[in-house]
C-alpha cells in the first residue's frame, strides 16, 4: 500500500562502511480489500460497502442488479432489487489520484417467481384451448384456480389447456408460479365466447340465389370446432347443409310472388369430448330463391294441327321443371276453336280445342310470351314466335253411286262426283265419248255405245284452303257407264224358279244370263221376295204359297221393256 518509509543506505570499501538515511514516499492504486461475495432477495433491502486500500477517494460499480445503485464518494451499494433471480457480476471500482483498482463482486440474487405471460385471453367454447404460464425466476411448480370447466393445468410445465364445457362469460384465473424463494401470483382474465358461424357470400344478411342452378355456398365454422350434428330450419325442399356448406339444389324451387325471403336458422353441434355437454354454433339468415327468365321454349313447332280431331298441346319452357306456375300467354290469333287454357287467371300454355277449318289461312303464327315474374319472385320474360299449321290427313273418298246407264245420242242424266272430306277439286278420266266433266258433274251426251270405266279423282288440301298442287291429296273410284245404242231387245230371257217353297230362303236371278248396264224393276212377287235392279237377283224367304204373274221391267239407256213370268210357291 502506499506509505513513507525511511531508508538506510549503506556504501563498503577497505576503508570502511558509509551510511546515510533516505526518506522514500511509495505511492498506490486502492485495492479492493472487502468480501466478492455476496446474496440478495429481490423485494428486500440490500447494503454492500466496497472497502479498498490506498485511501480511494471515489468509487463504482457495474452490472448491479435492477433496483442497486452506489454512493460513489463512499463505496455504498445499496437499494432494493426488483429483479429476477440469478448471479450477477459486478465490477467493483476505487480510485484515488495514483489510479484505479477493481474486483468481481458475485452477487447472487435469489427471488420468488413473477408471472410474465399476458393476464389475458380468450377462449371459445367447446375449441381446443391452451395459455402457457410463464414466469421468471426458474418456477418448480404452478397453479391456477378459478378454471372454467373444461380446462385443467399442468402444475409442472404451467400449461392450462383442455376444451371449455361450460356458458360463455369471464372468469378471473389465479395463476402462481413457485420455486424455493417462493411463490408468485397474478390474475389472469379469461374471457370464454360462444362459438360463431358465417356465410362470407352474405349481403346485409341475406343469401340471394337463382333457382334452377346447383350451388354450394360455404360456411365458415371456427377452426377446431368438431361437429356432430346441426340443424337447417325450418325445412325447405332442395336446400340443406352439408361438410361446411349450404347445399341449393338445381331443383329447389323459386320462392312464390310475395314470399320475399325465408329466414334460416343454422346450428351446428358438437357433443363428442366434453364430458356430456352439448354446445352449439348458430347462424340465421334470409333466403331468397328467385326465378330464372326463362331462355328458350322447350316445345319450339311448328305445330300440326289435325282438322277435326281433337288437339292438345302444352307449352314448355326450360325452366318449366322448377317453374310450373309460370305465365305462358299467346300473343296473336290461334287457329279457330283452340284456346289457351286458364288456371285461376293464368295463361298456362294449354292450347286444346278442335279445329275444322276448311278454308284459308292454314298457317298462323303467334308470339309465345313465357313469364316466371307473374307468380315468382325475381324472374324474368321470353317472347318466341311460333307457327301452328292446319292439316287434314283424311283424303277425300268418293261416295257416289259406281255405275251408271245411259243411251247413244241421249243426253245423260247429269252424274255428281260425291266425295268427303270437303273435296274441292274432282277429275274424270276414262269418259265416253261425248261426255265432259264440269266441275264435279258429268254431263252430256254419248255418241258412243259400250262399257267405259272411268276413273274417277276428288281432291282436298292438305292444308285447309291451299291451291298448291303439292299440298293436294286425292281419293280415287271407278264409275261403269253402260252406253246402249238401242233399247234392250225383246228377246231377253227371262227365268224363274220352280222349287219356291214357303218359309225356305231363295235367292236366284231373273235374267237367265247377266246383260251389262241393264236395270230390273217389277212388281207382283210373292210376299217375302224382293229384286235387286242392278243384278236382277230376286231374294228373300218366302211366306204364302200360291202361283204369282210377275210383271218386269227391263230398262238400259236408251229405253225398257215390260215381260211377265209366273212364279210358283209351294
Amino acid at each position: 500500500a502506499a506509505g513513507t518509509f525511511n531508508v538506510t543506505l549503506s556504501a563498503t570499501n577497505g576503508a570502511g562502511t558509509g551510511t546515510t538515511t533516505v526518506i522514500l514516499t511509495l505511492r498506490a492504486a486502492p485495492v479492493i480489500t472487502s468480501t466478492l461475495t455476496a446474496t440478495a432477495t429481490r423485494g428486500t433491502a440490500f447494503t454492500y460497502d466496497i472497502e479498498a486500500d490506498s485511501s480511494p477517494t471515489s468509487f463504482n460499480a457495474t452490472g448491479l442488479p435492477g433496483g442497486l445503485s452506489i454512493s460513489t464518494s463512499s463505496g455504498l451499494i445499496s437499494g432494493t432489487p426488483n429483479v429476477a433471480a440469478g448471479t450477477f457480476n459486478v465490477t467493483l471500482s476505487a480510485t484515488n489520484a495514483t489510479g484505479t483498482g477493481t474486483a468481481t463482486l458475485v452477487i447472487t440474487l435469489k427471488a420468488a417467481p413473477v408471472i410474465t405471460s399476458t393476464l389475458t385471453a380468450t377462449a371459445t367454447r367447446g375449441i381446443a384451448f391452451s395459455y402457457q404460464i410463464a414466469a421468471d425466476s426458474s418456477p418448480t411448480s404452478f397453479n391456477a384456480t378459478g378454471l372454467p370447466g373444461g380446462l385443467s393445468i399442468s402444475t409442472t410445465t404451467g400449461l392450462i389447456s383442455g376444451t371449455p364445457n361450460v356458458a360463455a362469460g369471464t372468469f378471473n384465473v389465479t395463476v402462481a408460479a413457485t420455486n424455493a424463494t417462493g411463490t408468485g401470483t397474478a390474475t389472469l382474465v379469461l374471457d370464454l365466447t360462444s362459438p360463431s358461424l358465417s356465410i362470407p357470400s352474405l349481403i346485409s344478411n341475406k343469401l340471394t340465389r337463382t333457382a334452377g342452378t346447383a350451388y354450394s355456398i360455404p360456411v365458415t365454422i371456427p377452426a377446431g370446432f368438431t361437429v356432430d350434428s346441426y340443424t337447417l330450419e325450418p325445412a325447405i325442399s332442395g336446400v340443406s347443409y352439408s361438410a361446411g356448406n349450404i347445399i341449393i339444389s338445381s331443383m329447389a324451387a323459386p320462392f312464390a310472388k310475395g314470399t320475399t325471403k325465408e329466414s334460416l336458422t343454422l346450428t351446428l353441434k358438437r357433443t363428442s369430448g366434453l364430458n356430456g355437454a352439448t354446445i352449439s354454433a348458430s347462424l340465421t339468415f334470409d333466403l331468397r330463391l328467385e326465378a330464372p327468365a326463362p331462355r328458350a321454349l322447350t316445345t319450339r313447332g311448328p305445330f300440326e294441327v289435325t282438322v277435326g280431331d281433337d288437339y292438345s298441346l302444352q307449352l314448355l319452357t326450360d325452366v318449366s321443371a322448377i317453374c310450373p306456375n309460370q305465365n305462358i300467354a299467346i300473343i296473336g290469333t290461334l287457329p279457330s276453336d283452340l284456346v289457351n287454357y286458364k288456371d285461376g287467371g293464368r295463361d298456362t300454355g294449354l292450347i286444346t280445342g278442335k279445329n275444322t277449318s276448311t278454308t284459308l289461312p292454314y298457317e298462323f303464327t303467334v308470339n309465345v310470351v313465357a313469364q316466371t315474374s307473374t307468380k315468382y319472385e325475381g324472374g324474368g320474360a321470353l317472347t318466341v314466335p311460333v307457327i301452328f299449321r292446319l292439316r287434314n290427313p283424311i283424303a277425300p273418298v268418293i261416295t257416289s253411286e259406281t255405275s251408271r246407264i245411259a243411251g247413244v245420242g241421249k243426253a245423260i242424266a247429269q252424274y255428281t262426283i260425291k266425295a268427303s272430306g270437303a273435296a274441292s277439286r274432282f277429275a274424270a278420266i276414262g269418259l265416253p265419248p261425248g261426255l265432259v266433266l264440269d266441275g264435279a258433274n258429268i254431263k252430256g251426251t254419248p255418241n258412243q255405245a259400250g262399257n267405259f270405266d272411268v276413273r274417277l279423282e276428288a281432291y282436298n288440301s292438305f292444308r285447309p284452303g291451299s291451291t298448291l298442287t303439292t299440298d293436294l291429296q286425292s281419293g280415287t273410284a271407278t264409275l261403269r257407264i253402260f252406253v246402249s245404242a238401242s233399247k234392250p231387245p225383246v228377246a231377253v230371257p227371262l227365268s224363274g224358279a220352280n222349287n219356291l217353297q214357303v218359309g225356305n230362303a231363295a235367292s236366284f236371278s231373273m235374267l237367265s244370263a247377266q246383260e251389262l248396264g241393264l236395270r230390273i224393276s217389277g212388281y207382283g212377287f210373292p210376299p217375302g221376295l224382293t229384286i235387286n235392279s242392278s243384278t236382277g237377283m230376286v231374294t228373300g224367304t218366302p211366306t204364302t204359297a200360291g202361283t204369282y204373274s210377275v210383271t218386269i221391267f227391263i230398262q238400259n239407256g236408251k229405253g225398257w221393256l215390260k215381260k211377265a213370268v209366273s212364279l210358283t210357291v209351294r
